[in-house]
């Protein structure tokens, strides 16, 4: 969850904004918590009508599943529905280059499964980056689960050297 600090207890929450269809949410964490949970069925209807031809939990992951650019990136390559915005596809695809960017993709691939073998199978096709990510994506998601997130970082760094 993308969220900053706006002062005592009162965070901006970038996810929440999403499913509200706004451009900022602030509140307490609690707040917003309750807010998301209250608005999930509207936001996944509301993803459903824009894109009618993808599962349920791939919509279910559009409208309130923890998302990032690397994430996009994975959802974008093995769905063709297009999520980054023309204005950044300097750097496209985009790859995770933290343990937070690592987890959101970890997360789009729990919460939509019929998108696991492909990832396999086509990320690493993706950039040169990617293909270091894919050939050690196992060893990198047990440091992610296993270790705390100093390690996991060390390790996601040391698999993208030369990428």
């Amino acid at each position: 969850m993308a969220i900053r600090a706006m002062g005592p207890g009162i965070v901006f929450c970038q996810d929440t904004a999403r499913m509200a269809g706004a451009t900022v949410a602030a509140g307490t964490m609690q707040a917003l918590a309750d807010l998301r949970q209250r608005l999930a069925p509207s936001a996944i209807a509301r993803q459903k009508r824009i894109t009618p031809g993808l599962s349920d939990a791939a919509n279910a992951w559009l409208s309130h599943g923890q998302r990032g650019l690397a994430a996009d990136s994975v959802f974008q390559l093995l769905t063709g529905t297009p999520l980054i915005h023309e204005s950044w596809m300097n750097g496209y695809p985009y790859h995770p280059k933290s343990v937070d960017d690592f987890q959101k993709c970890l997360q789009l691939l729990d919460a939509v499964p019929e998108l696991q073998q492909r990832f396999h199978a086509e990320m690493g096709f993706a950039s040169a980056a990617w293909a270091k990510l894919i050939s050690n994506w196992s060893m990198l998601t047990d440091k992610v689960i296993q270790n705390g997130n100093m390690v996991a970082q060390v390790a996601i760094l040391e698999a993208l050297e030369g990428a």
